[in-house]
């Protein structure tokens, strides 16, 4: 047994595709990765960085790997180096995988501190999630799931330090309805409701990260001045929703306009595009 590392070089995807897919199975795990998968969410990225990704091989079989990046900028018109993040680090179950996760992971957070980093988070989470959209977590990239217990006990090892949880809502449409008070009433005497299938990107960032996803945005307009009080944006979560065997879509932005908060506007958009949703066969969202 001879372990050796490297960078990544252009013929690697069907590598990486074949470590991903014998990865231990959660729910928040895309299992049917191909390549072009791998192209989508790592290469296609204009901060892609080959140095960033580096593979773990024992006597020329891949067995391993970490991917690297660097989080958004404060209005996320591009990268900052001074923020790195570890967005996966996945090892092939064998007797020496924590050593191995181990390693690649010191490698990793050597190569962001050299390109900048002042600080490395461990797992990403938006806005520190250049890689993955898609692959991994659900709605957005929520940091470290807690079924994952590869990404969860390397970084414990590490002495990462645990900084807040995130919760993952989830809610079938079937037999969904509307809820129906009289705030909402005139919620809906007052705004109506439109649908944008190609919404323009809210900035840099998410245009790189969302790409080339199916998103829609339902925005809240007054009848009376047609300005937008509210809007609430979703997008189709694929390749993992594929795995559910559902077609499922993501809510991951909700804006309400100051001055109309705590008016039951945001209950009502959601309500409203959840039922729109639903009657274009979304199962869940």
């Amino acid at each position: 047994m001879s372990i050796s590392f490297r960078e990544f070089v252009n013929t690697d995807p069907p590598l990486i595709a074949e470590i991903w897919r014998k990865q231990r199975r959660f729910r928040g795990l895309v299992d049917r990765i191909s390549h072009q998968m791998v192209d989508d969410s790592i290469l296609s990225r204009p901060y892609f960085e080959r140095a960033g990704l580096i593979l773990a091989f024992d006597d020329g079989d891949p067995i391993g790997f970490v991917q690297t990046g660097f989080c958004a900028n404060a209005n996320r018109s591009d990268w900052d180096t001074n923020s790195g993040v570890i967005a996966q680090v996945r090892v092939e179950e064998r007797v020496d995988t924590a050593e191995i996760a181990d390693e690649l992971l010191q490698m990793g957070i050597r190569y962001l501190v050299e390109r900048g980093a002042s600080i490395v988070y461990g797992g990403g989470r938006f806005p520190f999630a250049p890689y993955f959209q898609g692959l991994y977590g659900g709605s957005r990239i929520p940091g470290v799931l807690d079924d994952d217990h590869l990404m969860k006990y390397v970084f414990e090892r590490a002495q990462f330090v645990h900084t807040e949880n995130v919760l993952i809502f989830q809610r079938r449409l079937s037999g969904f309805r509307t809820a129906v008070d009289r705030q909402l009433m005139s919620v809906r005497r007052q705004f109506q409701v439109t649908a944008d299938s190609d919404p323009k990107f809210a900035d840099w960032w998410e245009a790189c990260t969302l790409g080339s996803s199916v998103r829609t945005r339902f925005e809240l307009v007054d009848r009376r001045t047609e300005s937008p009080a509210a809007n609430v944006t979703f997008w189709d979560i694929q390749p993992l929703a594929s795995c559910w065997g559902v077609q499922a879509m993501g809510l991951y932005d909700l804006q309400v306009s100051e001055e109309h908060r705590r008016c039951g506007l945001a209950t009502f958009l959601v309500g409203e595009a959840l039922r729109h949703l639903s009657q274009e066969n979304v199962g869940l969202v």
